[in-house]
């Protein structure tokens, strides 16, 4: 799924839209050394979970390494406004996935307060596919809505996936993909070696 993102209109330089927009940073952004749950485990399959990993709420890959400055911020959207309101409010933005990265430069997006680091995963419809994978026989003879993070298009042998999707999620659900015109199921004709890692931001 492609999104636009938009420059921020200039009606938000007003004093009661800055208050409004601090308002709505400040429940959307936590600094990355706010504690999470230990059971997230960067939202990693179970024989891939690693319990050092600090996503989505510390920044730092899967293995607890490589973590950011304690001045960037980590930004959890759970819908396409909530992204489009983080990525409008700083110039400095990268998105993050399962934390699948050994290089601290090419992980975190800054090293100040006007960088934030988005963890993909918590968008709500990727993240239900991640907590309890999908299974496509739920749409024989249907289409899925609109929203659901993951489209095949068998006519055109491709597919759509939403950034935050781990590949092993995407995989299994292309080979369970049999009630249309591929029996056997579909795959991927390369993928990386560790499938942890997600589509739009490792």
């Amino acid at each position: 799924m492609l999104w636009e993102l938009r420059h921020t209109p200039k009606a938000m330089a007003s004093p009661r839209a800055c208050r409004s927009l601090a308002m709505v940073l400040g429940m959307l952004i936590a600094c990355v050394h706010a504690q999470g749950p230990s059971s997230y485990n960067c939202r990693m399959a179970g024989e891939a979970a690693n319990s050092a990993c600090g996503l989505p709420y510390a920044l730092s890959n899967f293995q607890g390494n490589f973590a950011c400055d304690s001045e960037v911020l980590v930004g959890r959207p759970k819908d396409i406004g909530e992204l489009q309101t983080l990525v409008e409010s700083f110039p400095k933005v990268k998105a993050n996935g399962v934390g699948g990265s050994w290089w601290k430069q090419n992980f975190c997006a800054g090293n100040d307060s006007q960088s934030i680091n988005i963890v993909m995963t918590e968008l709500q419809t990727t993240l239900d596919s991640i907590l309890s994978p999908p299974n496509p026989e739920q749409w024989r003879g249907a289409k899925p809505p609109s929203t659901f993070p993951i489209q095949v298009d068998e006519q055109s042998r491709t597919v759509t996936v939403a950034a935050g999707v781990p590949q092993r999620v995407l995989l299994d659900y292309l080979s369970e993909y049999r009630h249309g015109t591929q029996p056997a199921g579909w795959t991927l004709p390369a993928f990386s070696w560790f499938i942890d890692q997600t589509i739009g931001g490792a």
